[in-house]
């Protein structure tokens, strides 16, 4: 599978009504660790419940081993998450403490496994004025079809947190193979990172799902991997000059599985 030269995106612009949680792939059990965006795997499970009206809850826990992907109903599209309008700036992550409330504690055990067994977390979360989320295809009118259905909506997303759809627009990015360097609009993958601020993160996430139904297991495989947030690229990138949008060729390459 090539990559195209041109490809269309269709924006959806969040407004938190709550402050977010979105669990890390790789958080403890007394350490809420939250990811300060939405991961392409949960903005992907978000838009299928928005679009689809599913009964399911809207996390990005496992949900009972269902997976749910927009490219599973609409064909040829793929969520690239959504992301505050960062450009060398820092999300403020904040905690509270969570305490399961019970007459013992212990510290020692991996899980929760009974009622004795419950602990005192640290919870991360954050705020954002606004998120951009991000919808990739090379066929303009599966993202029109996608956008008569969001405008508007409110709906539950991640572990904790609530948005609303408060906008969307559709627009075309060109692949630049030449050029300067760009502010990312998305998460980068490490090996495309040409800036960074010296206390920038890399963190490990979720960039797309499979279901896993062999031998009675329906528990879904992530693909990880390795990336950072609010830093400069250098091309290859698709770029729209108009919006400011510039996303890495390999994310693209990562969620459509190329």
């Amino acid at each position: 599978m090539s990559i195209p030269d041109k490809i269309y995106c269709l924006e959806i612009t969040l407004m938190p009504l709550s402050e977010l949680i979105v669990r890390q792939a790789h958080k403890s059990n007394v350490r809420w660790f939250t990811y300060p965006f939405i991961p392409p795997t949960t903005f992907s499970g978000f838009l299928h419940s928005v679009i689809f009206k599913d009964n399911l809850n809207n996390f990005i826990e496992r949900n009972n081993g269902i997976t749910r992907r927009i490219e599973d109903i609409c064909g040829d599209a793929y969520s690239l998450g959504a992301y505050p309008p960062v450009a060398n700036e820092k999300i403020k992550v904040c905690e509270h403490y969570r305490q399961h409330f019970d007459k013992q504690f212990n510290y020692e055990s991996l899980c929760w496994t009974s009622e004795q067994n419950k602990k005192l977390a640290v919870v991360e979360y954050f705020w954002a004025n606004v998120l951009r989320g991000f919808v990739i295809s090379e066929h303009k009118n599966i993202l029109r079809e996608i956008r008569k259905g969001v405008d508007g909506r409110v709906a539950r997303i991640g572990k904790k947190g609530s948005v609303q759809i408060v906008g969307s627009k559709l627009y075309s990015l060109n692949l630049e193979k030449t050029g300067g360097v760009e502010w990312c609009s998305t998460i980068a993958p490490v090996e495309t990172v040409t800036e960074f601020a010296i206390d920038s993160t890399i963190y490990i996430v979720p960039i797309s799902s499979q279901k896993n139904e062999g031998n009675g297991n329906r528990t879904p495989q992530w693909k990880l991997q390795g990336v950072m947030f609010g830093v400069k690229i250098s091309p290859p990138y698709y770029k729209d000059p108009l919006t400011k949008t510039v996303f890495p060729v390999e994310i693209v390459k990562l969620v459509k599985g190329i």
